[in-house]
């Protein structure tokens, strides 16, 4: 692993990501029973990031409130995390081994761990506090955070600043199954993205 040490949502950021499958999209490349997808939306993907590429320009995406809100209370819910549990590093942009893939953990702890910070609205909240369960679609982004960056668990941080509620932790393992699939599936999507990106060179050359 390759680790970038930026600031995310810079300049630097954006190029050290650019053209390349992110965490935040993984479920596009691979589904929660770690089979390759074969959906729209993996197409729709693989051609921003040829778009990318080429134009040397990030894809912008809707930003919702939820979500706005969210990357808000993430710096509290760092904070709240390391009272409880650990010292959190904050760094930029981890380029998995052989490039093809990366991450923006939300921290990094220790040597062995990692953070995914979410922050949802109320009745989200209290959903997933009330199942225990971490949602299929984050669960997927931590583990391709644990096969970008190697390590050995990830923590789900679930956080509000509404009292009387607080912060709830779950870990996740890395699981071996689940790397192996992961390495398949982001192999054959680099595959696919590099096809599709000289086809498009070849025809502007005419």
């Amino acid at each position: 692993m390759i680790i970038i040490d930026c600031e995310q949502g810079s300049h630097e950021w954006h190029c050290a990501r650019l053209g390349k499958p992110t965490a935040s999209n993984i479920g596009k490349v691979i589904t929660t029973n770690g089979k390759a997808t074969a959906s729209a939306a993996r197409r729709t993907y693989a051609l921003e990031l040829v778009a990318e590429r080429i134009t040397e320009r990030i894809t912008e995406h809707y930003v919702s409130v939820a979500m706005e809100r969210g990357k808000e209370l993430e710096a509290q819910a760092r904070v709240w995390y390391e009272i409880t549990h650990a010292a959190v590093q904050q760094v930029g942009f981890c380029v998995a081994d052989g490039g093809l893939t990366g991450c923006s953990p939300d921290g990094l702890v220790g040597e062995n761990g990692g953070i995914e910070v979410k922050c949802p609205l109320m009745p989200n909240y209290l959903d997933i506090l009330g199942s225990g369960e971490i949602p299929a679609d984050w669960l997927l982004q931590m583990h391709h955070c644990l096969y970008v960056t190697g390590r050995a668990w990830w923590d789900f941080v679930l956080y509000t600043d509404v009292e009387p509620f607080g912060g709830w932790v779950k870990r996740v393992y890395r699981n071996a199954d689940m790397m192996a699939a992961m390495g398949s599936a982001v192999d054959g999507f680099a595959v696919e993205v590099n096809e599709l990106t000289a086809r498009v060179l070849n025809r502007m050359k005419g």
